[in-house]
């Protein structure tokens, strides 16, 4: 079952982050520079990096409340930083 929900929670993430960057077409005429931009999120996405934290932190609190015995090492971290 915790393998599980950590799959899950993996899973949000990287899909989140994914559907976020959106490749930038360039014009035929104009050449790739040698440094690499970074792709931003579009300003009507779905998400804010606020939200993620929240559901990173809901997880974290309903996996811990179980006792030390089902704490884990992210969670742990995560919420003492």
């Amino acid at each position: 079952m915790r393998k599980i929900s950590w799959l899950f929670l993996l899973v949000a993430l990287f899909s989140s982050t994914a559907f976020a960057g959106q490749v930038q077409e360039r014009k035929s005429s104009e050449k790739p520079t040698m440094k690499q931009e970074r792709i931003k999120p579009p300003s009507n996405a779905w998400y804010s990096t606020g939200q993620i934290e929240m559901l990173i932190w809901r997880y974290c609190e309903a996996t811990t409340q179980y006792g030390p015995e089902r704490e884990q090492p992210f969670c742990n971290w995560w919420m003492d930083r």
